[in-house]
């Protein structure tokens, strides 16, 4: 029994690491708004209503959670994802060439930057 589900489990895993895609960035940030691999597209930073970054043991995620009149597109890929409609979870341990505190103080920047204008 130990071993069908061990089985089934490292097939689940093999199935969700070929939908990354190992040459893209996980995340890209800039002043026009950050985007991943899980988005379609770019969300722009006005689009964002809120960002909360957790940490739970050795998992680390950026939530943004867009606004009500945020474009359709990005609406409608977060909600194939209940309960958290309008969020999305972005991991910040593993980008290349930054560190976590790094990813969450560029991230805050840029979201407090896009409330003040």
């Amino acid at each position: 029994m130990f071993a069908i589900v061990f089985l089934a489990l490292i097939v689940y895993v093999l199935v969700k690491a070929r939908k990354v895609d190992f040459t893209k960035p996980i995340m890209e940030i800039g002043p026009d708004g950050i985007s991943s691999q899980k988005l379609s597209k770019l969300i722009p930073w006005s689009m964002i209503e809120r960002v909360d970054i957790a940490d739970a043991w050795h998992a680390g995620f950026i939530y943004l959670t867009v606004r009500k009149d945020a474009d359709p597109e990005i609406l409608g890929h977060l909600r194939k994802r209940p309960p958290l409609e309008r969020t999305v979870a972005i991991p910040h341990r593993w980008v290349s060439g930054f560190s976590s505190r790094e990813v969450k103080d560029i991230v805050n920047r840029y979201f407090e930057r896009s409330r003040q204008s």
